[in-house]
């Protein structure tokens, strides 16, 4: 690999498109590929560990380098395809001195035919990266807008949260992200679809093919089957694409977590040549119908709640960010993060639009365990690009993504964008009006679902969340979808528990990462702030990785999480320990306190989808495990708080309620009682029994003028024992009251702290 400044690229006007234009350069060997050039910056000693105190800030310096990959290689075949599953971002690809093709979307896999360029033996590839921030600035900028350091990401189809995030490191110098690939163009299936539709009297199911050839000698064989529902067919190969139909009368069906089984059908084509299989292709299909019941605002018989199989289903879940800000896709750290949403009783993830689409293990794991995915097209935080050239760009990406991702039964829905709407109405016409995204945005209005509806119409489209159609626009203080941030004050603040909205598809609240996860990536964990009332250089890193800049729209966040925790009990703390602690606790009752509060409406609200699950790079977040993989407290009182049969508790002016909240199909019975942790008085017993996926208000009785610390227990029909917690006026509590009491019932558990 070697890499050279843009000046000096033209300076010398270095152009190599062969490996022999590389000897007598210095250049970084025995890359692996998929790699990014910041890791080769890190792994080859040019710069510190980005993820390490400051270091971050340094590679700023090589944002405008050229990056050339080179090697050798040799090619058995007589039809080779040297195929790119993914580059990062603009590049040029030569084979033997020829330009075979450039890239323009780290998104979509780009492949190019070697017939008659590639030999036997002896071939030469370079890749050329062009510094894809100078690239995107080659473009009218007229009309986009983004924060100042994010522009490029609006000409570029590429990770914008790669341009610097508040959750994520700045690390836009991309580079071979994906497998790289030579393999031969044989005669094969190129696309199986398979997708259904529920009757009144079973399901139809469709299976539609494509391959790359036809005629006598070829037939394909279809075969299906769930236990012992099955369907087979032979079909004459007369046209490169078809479409088989087949009927079942008592199909099994699939279903999120809680609401029934994941019954997944496996589907085979095996392509036949003179009766013998030359190549098969198996897809696995869930039988289910998707639908969202939406009105656009808050009113009377207003919702926003997904439908499956014609019951309605309450989402409880997790927003999905990069889990690696450098590698995007590391498959152990995902199957650890895929295994904590279960753990925690999560049926729902929505795939965040500033990242990546995963790969398939992800879908398949989501597929086999009932997770309900909300997958956003890859455009946040921005006002895009609305010219044709883009617009044509993100139609192959579409198309390859729907594709690609379409068989999967846990993919329920498709939203055009996270947050662009707001982006539009945030700026004003030359009459002082707010844009109206519904006009100006094609990319979600007009690109995005004209290719979505050519391809898939099983599952609904959502264009923006939260989405502003023509009445939202108007009203977008009154929305039935909403983000729920706002001021992130007092967690209990009217803000938060006098929220209306119907469906919450973002909200969440800071937490410290543990001790041990910050002597990890910071020298100093202690003090936070300077003398000046600052953050330390090294917390303001971890929380701007773009610039040194307590002027940056994100340098706030140290500061918020201190507030929250002075909020919460009333004093600063003097040592990272106890800080962590109460941060850590601050944490974790806000979260409580936003599930439980959406569940305990869930009769009428539709789901709440909380951020984040774990972090994508060392930070101080909000996400519920740190990047070191150290759970905060925050994901054990979450595991409690969506607990699929609990009794948990609110607050409104001098009352506190008890109700039961059911997420299972079975009547809960149960015997409970709830003591005061402080006082030790009893404050409600009895026995009771719950609805099927319903809230039932259980008890109501006056506030306790003394702030009240409830220790809710019960006991189920099988004799087990479950308990969950409520605070009272949890606003300047007491720490060593509240930290003694939560320990007296084992509800504290610290994870990289020391003792």
């Amino acid at each position: 690999m070697y890499a050279l400044e843009d000046e000096a690229v033209a300076k010398e006007s270095f152009s190599p498109k062969n490996v022999a234009a590389f000897e007598g350069r210095e250049v970084y060997e025995n890359i692996t590929v998929p790699v990014c050039f910041e890791e080769i910056l890190r792994d080859k000693g040019v710069l510190g560990d980005p993820y390490f105190s400051t270091n971050c800030w340094e590679y700023a310096k090589f944002e405008t380098h050229h990056q050339w990959y080179f090697k050798k290689f040799d090619c058995p075949f007589d039809k080779p395809v040297l195929r790119f599953e993914g580059i990062d971002t603009i590049a040029e690809i030569y084979v033997n001195g020829i330009l075979v093709g450039k890239t323009d979307n780290m998104y979509t896999p780009f492949s190019f035919s070697l017939q008659g360029i590639a030999r036997e033996k002896d071939n030469d590839l370079v890749v050329h990266i062009l510094p894809c921030i100078l690239e995107a600035l080659k473009n009218d900028m007229t009309g986009v807008s983004a924060v100042s350091f994010k522009l490029p990401g609006t000409q570029l189809r590429k990770s914008i949260a790669s341009m610097g995030w508040d959750i994520l490191l700045r690390s836009p110098m991309g580079g071979i992200w994906q497998d790289v690939c030579l393999v031969n163009d044989d005669t094969c299936i190129t696309d199986l679809y398979v997708h259904s539709e529920l009757t009144p009297s079973g399901a139809a199911v469709y299976v539609e093919y494509e391959t790359n050839v036809l005629g006598e000698d070829y037939e394909l064989v279809i075969e299906g089957g769930c236990r012992d529902s099955v369907f087979t067919e032979r079909v004459p190969l007369l046209r490169t694409d078809g479409k088989a139909y087949f009927f079942l009368r008592y199909p099994y069906l699939w279903n999120i977590r809680g609401y029934g089984e994941q019954n997944l059908y496996t589907v085979k084509a095996k392509l036949l040549c003179n009766g013998v299989v030359i190549h098969e292709k198996t897809v696995r299909h869930g039988i289910r119908k998707v639908e969202l019941r939406r009105t656009s605002l808050i009113e009377e018989n207003g919702c926003f709640e997904f439908h499956i199989n014609g019951k309605k289903v309450f989402l409880l879940g997790t927003n999905y960010v990069p889990i690696e800000a450098l590698k995007h896709i590391d498959k152990e750290r995902m199957r650890k993060t895929l295994a904590m949403t279960v753990d925690t009783n999560c049926n729902a993830i929505r795939i965040w639009g500033g990242g990546v689409y995963e790969c398939d293990e992800f879908y398949e794991f989501c597929d086999e365990n009932g997770i309900f995915v909300w997958h956003d097209f890859m455009m946040a935080c921005a006002i895009y690009s609305q010219s044709e050239a883009y617009a044509e760009n993100l139609t192959r990406e579409v198309t390859y993504q729907v594709k690609r991702l379409r068989n999967h039964p846990s993919l329920c829905l498709w939203a055009g964008d996270n947050e662009c709407d707001n982006l539009y109405t945030l700026k004003q016409d030359e009459n002082g009006n707010p844009l109206d995204p519904n006009k100006l945005n094609t990319l979600t209005r007009i690109v995005v679902p004209r290719a979505l509806f050519a391809l898939d119409t099983t599952r609904p489209y959502l264009p923006c969340s939260p989405y502003m159609d023509e009445t939202g626009y108007l009203n977008k203080k009154r929305l039935a979808e909403e983000h729920l941030w706002g001021p992130r004050d007092y967690f209990r603040s009217d803000f938060y528990s006098k929220a209306e909205c119907y469906f919450a598809s973002e909200t969440g609240y800071h937490g410290c990462s543990s001790p041990a996860s910050l002597r990890k990536f910071l020298k100093a964990p202690w003090p936070i702030f300077d003398e000046e009332g600052r953050p330390t250089k090294e917390y303001l890193a971890h929380a701007v990785s773009v610039v040194d800049d307590y002027n940056s729209p994100y340098a706030y966040r140290i500061r918020l999480m201190s507030d929250q925790v002075e909020t919460l009990f009333g004093k600063s703390f003097d040592n990272i320990t106890d800080f962590a602690k109460a941060s850590q606790i601050s944490q974790a009752e806000a979260d409580k306190y936003f599930i439980e509060r959406f569940r305990i409406r869930r009769n009428e609200y539709g789901g709440i989808l909380w951020w984040n699950m774990i972090d994508g790079w060392p930070q101080i977040s909000d996400a519920v495990v740190d990047y070191s993989m150290d759970k905060k407290l925050a994901y054990y009182y979450i595991k409690t708080a969506q607990a699929p049969v609990s009794l948990m508790m609110d607050e409104d002016g001098n009352e506190v309620s008890l109700y039961l909240v059911c997420d299972v199909a079975q009547t809960a019975t149960l015997s409970y009682n709830v003591i005061d942790a402080y006082t030790g008085e009893v404050a409600c017993v009895g026995e009771l029994t719950g609805k099927p996926y319903a809230s039932v208000l259980v008890a109501k009785w006056a506030r306790p003028e003394q702030k009240a610390f409830y220790i809710i227990r019960w006991t189920d029909e099988n004799g087990q024992t479950h308990q969950n917690h409520f605070h009272t006026d949890i606003k300047g509590i007491d720490y060593e009251k509240y930290t003694a009491a939560a320990a007296r019932y084992g509800l504290l558990v610290w994870e990289g702290f020391d003792e």
